[in-house]
Order: C-alpha cells, then structure tokens, then sequence
C-alpha cells in the first residue's frame, strides 16, 4: 500500500483530467467511529465540501447503514446513495429507492437468524441491537475483550445452521456483528454499478474510500481505479491509504479546491 499524502498531486492531476466518480463509505471514513452508532456524525464542514464536490463530479455514499439512516446523516441532494452493503439504493437524479430483490425463502431463513440473535442480546446489557431492515447488526464495543470473544462464538453457533445453508451472510468487523441475506450484491458489486452508471466518460476514473473489511470488496471490485483505506493495513486490496481519518477531511478539501 502506498501512503496517499505522498501521492496527492498525481491523484489530484487525474481526476482534473479524466474527471472522477467518488464513491465514499460513512462510518469511518466520513465521520468518526463512536461509541453509539446513532451518534455519529460527520462535521457541517465536510458537507460544504461534499456539497462542492457533488457540482463537480458524481458523488456516491455507500454504507452498511440503512438507505434512509444514510440519507439523514448526510443530507446532501442531488448525490447518489447505498444503504445495507448495497442491498438498497438511490442513484440520482432519481428520487425512488431500489432494493435488490431477495427470494422469500432467503429473506424467511434471515429473519429467523435475526430472531435468534436478537434473543441472545438480551442476555448482554452492554450490546446495541440495530435493525437496519435489509440487514441486522449487534454493537459490542462495549464488552470486554474476553466477552467480546465470546458473544461472537455463541452469535456465530446460534445461527450456524442458518449459515451453513448460504442464505445469510455474516460480517464481524470493528465490533459490529452484522448478518444480512445473502445476495449477488455486495458492496463491491453496488459500487461498481454505481462507478457504471455515473460515470461521464469511458477513462473516467473511480476514487473509493473506505476503512473496514465490507470496503475490501469494493477495492477488489474496483482495482483499476484509486482505492484508499483508511488505516494502513497489509491485507488489503486498496492501493492506498491514510494514516488517520482526518486526512480523509484533507484530501477531500484539496479535491474541492483543485482548479479544473
């Protein structure tokens, strides 16, 4: 992975001359990781710049969250959004929201799943249940490391059988235990559709940011065009990376004030 501040002018450079679709993750990378995931948030100064960003190229947020919790922590018009790791979306200028289609029996077997996990959260005070719709997550921060440990080996039994069939999938990153139904979009799939779509020309270049395990799909899925993560990491598929989060700030200002 190579550090982005020292490669800065030339991103900068190939965005101003082939134009560039900007594909954003949210927690994490657009506002900080919190202790409770209804508190996050991103800074009214980043949204001026978003907002100048999105007059200037085609802007995406693509984001575990719900579409509609997305949309309400962002609240910029006339760019595009994915909420569920891609199993909902926005494309703009549409102002209808899609779903990918789940079969009944896949969309049955993931509601059991979520049954059984949210009976096993009653048993951790300290754990936040969130129910996305199209996906269902649990937030341990707050356990110990030991605990931890093993709410993830009892979430992980509890709905093996349910696995083991391929109609869910399962996502334990940054102490979120996360399960959705399974389906041929993941968030690298819905980025790159996205990256299809909004594109304006065909050497039009993708600029993905993003700090998590569910982003590595889209560094994959998207290898030919600039790719950060955040946090240097030599298992991921990103080119690039960002020392803190708060560069993301930086390098997203500089790209609003490049001249075209």
């Amino acid at each position: 992975m190579k550090d982005v501040d020292k490669h800065m002018s030339s991103i900068l450079k190939c965005a101003k001359k082939s134009g560039c679709v900007l594909i954003l993750d949210f927690d994490g990378t657009l506002a900080p990781i919190v202790s409770h995931h209804r508190k996050a948030s991103m800074s009214s100064r980043l949204r001026t710049v978003l907002r100048v960003l999105g007059e200037r190229y085609p802007v995406a947020i693509v984001s575990g969250r719900s579409l509609e919790d997305i949309q309400k922590r962002v609240r910029i018009p006339g760019i595009s959004y994915a909420g569920s790791h891609g199993l909902e979306f926005l494309m703009a200028p549409s102002r209808t929201p899609i779903s990918v289609p789940i079969p009944h029996r896949t969309m049955h077997i993931f509601r059991l799943a979520k049954r059984k996990l949210a009976n096993l959260a009653m048993r951790y005070p300290q754990i936040r249940p969130e129910d996305k719709g199209m996906s269902y997550a649990l937030h341990y921060r707050r356990l110990a490391k030991a605990e931890g440990m093993e709410f993830v080996r009892e979430a992980n039994a509890k709905i093996a059988a349910y696995a083991h069939t391929h109609s869910i999938r399962i996502i334990n990153d940054l102490s979120t235990f996360d399960i959705m139904p399974n389906s041929v979009s993941t968030k690298g799939q819905c980025a790159l559709e996205m990256f299809r779509i909004l594109r304006e020309h065909s050497d039009t270049m993708p600029i993905y940011i993003g700090d998590s395990l569910t982003d590595e799909d889209a560094f994959r899925a998207l290898a030919d065009g600039i790719t950060i993560r955040v946090g240097k990491s030599a298992s991921s598929a990103a080119r690039y990376y960002f020392k803190t989060r708060s560069r993301v700030d930086e390098f997203l200002r500089s790209l609003a004030t490049e001249k075209i």
